[in-house]
């Protein structure tokens, strides 16, 4: 039987414990309801007292007494408390005995290693002379930072940009950080990039030696812009900007922008007069994001140290002078979101791996030198961001892969001036937000795909200079935002479909040098009061050939024969 006042198995709720709090539905935050033993469950029978039988045998085992002396100590070594201090002792004497051994012996290294390098600094007639004596601790670990970054022979050769670097940093630099600054190397990497990029002399803007500001420390920057149907190049004055090497925070320097943490996140200096190879120091700016060099004179191969920036989101280097192929650690990278390398001399294929570059945005391969065919695995560059890529003037061949139907983001696609040949993919259909479609002179055959005819936001469509044939369809009305169309230069047959008067955006539109019959529809003509002012077509006979297509509202007309003359009509 239960006795009163202890709480067995079955008395009271039972709770059960889940993840800290009770389940049972009486019971809250694991807490029980009453007092155990207490005046809440028993009332007044709490004060009873209750009779407990003792057996008559006790069969408990009682060990035999031991006479103790309270005057005699026992032996010091079995005294728990010496046993203590003499395991202490000896643990702290190997301590020190193992710390004294390991200070000496790198104290030997640290004086061999520092008479290696200041021995190597050393030489018959010494480029520069420091302004701190090169036994001082902070000369020390200057050197030792540096070094991280760049080779000894490099920074010790003053007619290098690292050696120039070091010197300025070191002995010039209003500043004079510490070897212990956290942004001593991202200084110094920005001053080997001053000095490697002044083959052709003092930067355009913004330099060491720029005198165009009263106050000697800022100058007046500029900027290029384009404005539109204008061909020159224009300027736009950015003033009181922060000299390079100057005594302010690299962070203030024309062209660099930072972070909260004064860390450099961005480059961008375009059309500057900067000219040479990009130093290798660049790579420990390892919060850099945007690299925007473009219009400059940069040479040599591309850096393969861009894929160790690991923030690196957007290369901009157009329009310079880079040689050679495409790196292949720049596919590494799979966080690119905009590599333009329009412009320069590169060479070589196009990898398989550019499936790779899953989250670009824009990819300009423009104005180079690039050759063989294009990998199928264009359709995997990117499907679901490339918005722009621009491969014109290359010298591929082959056909245009049926994959780029996967790029159904685009919004400018130029493919023009390639060599491509081969049919038009009907798959050129699924590029429903493109708006820039140029794949004109190439060596493109056979009809226009119907299909193409489905990307209804286009605005401009360029077919010219290829062999097509075929007629007109009159599907090109669906074509409701166009603004430019050029169909020039090709074999294409049949009337002019007056299904071109439903494009009231229509500015321009070249049909001549075809084997087109028949007039400009008089529809096509009332678009001339509307939007159209540049309309092309053959409305001149040639020789002893009458006109191809009338036309009384064209604004060019062209001689019916192959090469024949074109003029402008009043």
């Amino acid at each position: 039987d239960s006795k009163p006042g202890i709480l067995d198995d079955s008395d009271g709720p039972r709770m059960e414990v889940s993840r800290g709090n009770a389940n049972d539905g009486g019971i809250e935050y694991g807490r029980l309801p009453f007092h155990r033993g207490g005046r809440d469950e028993f009332g007044d029978e709490e004060n009873l007292a209750v009779a407990i039988a003792v057996n008559d045998v006790d069969s408990t085992f009682i060990p035999s007494a031991i006479q103790y002396d309270p005057d005699k100590k026992p032996p010091i070594y079995q005294n728990r408390r010496f046993r203590l201090y003499m395991c202490s002792g000896f643990v702290l004497l190997i301590m020190i005995t193992l710390a004294v051994s390991f200070a000496v012996s790198r104290n030997v290294g640290s004086t061999s290693n520092s008479n290696n390098i200041q021995s190597s600094l050393r030489t018959d007639s010494p480029t520069f002379s420091p302004t701190l004596s090169p036994t001082t601790a902070n000369f020390q670990g200057i050197i030792g930072e540096i070094s991280k970054l760049t080779d000894v022979a490099l920074f010790n050769d003053i007619n290098t940009p690292q050696g120039k670097a070091f010197k300025w940093i070191h002995d010039d630099d209003p500043r004079q950080l510490s070897a212990r600054d956290d942004f001593l190397l991202q200084r110094y990497a920005l001053v080997v990039m001053y000095y490697s990029l002044q083959e052709n002399g003092p930067w355009a803007t913004c330099g060491e030696e720029d005198n165009s500001h009263q106050n000697s420390t800022l100058c007046d920057g500029r900027k290029r812009i384009f404005p539109s149907g204008v061909d020159e190049v224009v300027y736009e004055v950015v003033p009181d900007e922060v000299k390079w090497l100057s005594a302010e925070h690299e962070c203030n320097w024309f062209g660099v922008y930072c972070d909260l943490d004064d860390s450099v996140v961005i480059i961008e200096i375009i059309d500057n007069n900067l000219v040479g190879t990009l130093p290798r120091e660049l790579s420990t700016l390892t919060f850099l994001e945007y690299f925007r060099i473009s219009f400059n004179g940069l040479r040599g191969p591309l850096p393969v140290w861009f894929s160790e920036c690991r923030q690196l989101r957007d290369i901009e280097l157009h329009f310079n002078q880079f040689t050679g192929p495409i790196p292949e650690a720049i596919y590494d990278r799979a966080d690119f979101e905009r590599i333009n390398l329009g412009g320069n001399m590169l060479s070589g294929t196009i990898s398989t791996r550019i499936g790779e570059l899953i989250n670009l945005k824009g990819f300009f391969l423009h104005e180079n030198a690039f050759s063989e065919t294009i990998p199928t695995e264009i359709g995997l560059l990117s499907p679901d961001t490339l918005a722009y890529t621009w491969w014109h003037q290359n010298t591929f061949s082959g056909t245009l892969p049926t994959e780029i139907g996967n790029l159904n983001k685009l919004r400018e696609f130029w493919f023009f001036n390639m060599g491509l040949s081969g049919n038009i993919p009907t798959e050129i259909g699924l590029l429903y937000d493109v708006e820039f479609l140029r794949l004109e002179s190439n060596k493109f055959s056979g009809k226009i795909p119907e299909e193409i005819y489905n990307n209804v936001r286009l605005t401009n469509l360029y077919l010219s200079n290829n062999f097509l044939t075929g007629t007109l369809s009159s599907n090109v009305k669906k074509l409701v935002d166009i603004k430019e169309i050029s169909m020039k230069t090709n074999f294409l047959t049949g009337p002019i479909p007056d299904d071109f008067s439903n494009l009231n955006s229509l500015d321009m539109l070249w049909l001549h040098y075809n084997n087109f019959k028949g007039p400009v529809p008089s529809s096509v003509c009332t678009l001339t009061f509307l939007s159209l002012t540049d309309l092309h077509a053959d409305c001149l006979k040639g020789g002893n050939l009458p006109a191809r297509n009338e036309c009384t509202c064209c604004t060019v007309c062209c001689e019916s024969i192959p090469g024949g003359l074109c003029y402008l009509m009043n």
